[in-house]
């Protein structure tokens, strides 16, 4: 079983090498996106989606979400991350040969009250060159953050088991955000995976 920890004072996402995100945007389809795909620092392909809700207010419900690095036992340096349905995002990175770690974190910025961005469900599943997979016990912990102006950030980590080699990862589950009744910032509410290789670790 590979671990599944807090994130320490070594885990910088801006030394990751991939980063998938969704955030609050503008709860439409058009304008500031509400999630993306790319490098950290660099080039980033971006979607629309609208989360829920009426008036001011955001309520997504339970989404679901799912990130391949790489999609299919494919090309080693190609990710695909996709929201309930929405148009799939791909990209493909820098080349690798494994898998060092995977982060799991969500934010919000105080903006707005009530608030809450979490996962209500979360699956991380690493597998070998064998197509062997080390499943990533989450049940201790899901990442999230909920309450009344209130900023910060819940952080986690997996990673591989001593000896296990990871050439794919795969990320799934169910996202859920909500604003009350006040309408978020586009960056109010943010949910980031990095993913960090040998290339970048």
């Amino acid at each position: 079983m590979s671990s599944w920890q807090q994130a320490g004072s070594g885990d910088l996402p801006g030394s990751a090498c991939l980063q998938a995100s969704f955030r609050s945007g503008n709860n439409a389809l058009g304008g500031p996106w509400e999630y993306s795909l790319g490098a950290v620092g660099g080039s980033t392909f971006t979607g629309q989606f609208a989360w829920g809700g009426s008036g001011t207010q955001l309520e997504s419900g339970n989404v679901s979400v799912d990130l391949k690095v790489p999609p299919n036992g494919g090309s080693s340096n190609l990710s695909s991350w996709s929201v309930d349905g929405a148009t799939t995002l791909s990209f493909g990175g820098k080349s690798y040969n494994s898998i060092q770690k995977i982060g799991i974190q969500v934010q919000i910025d105080g903006n707005v009250s009530p608030e809450t961005c979490e996962w209500t469900s979360l699956a991380i599943t690493f597998y070998d060159s064998n197509n062997t997979p080390s499943s990533v016990d989450t049940s201790t912990h899901l990442p999230n953050m909920s309450g009344s102006g209130i900023s910060g950030s819940d952080f986690w980590i997996a990673i591989p088991d001593s000896g296990f080699t990871a050439v794919r990862a795969e990320v799934s589950g169910q996202i859920h955000l909500n604003a009350g009744s006040n309408k978020p910032g586009t960056a109010a509410l943010v949910g980031n995976i990095y993913i960090w290789t040998d290339s970048c670790a």
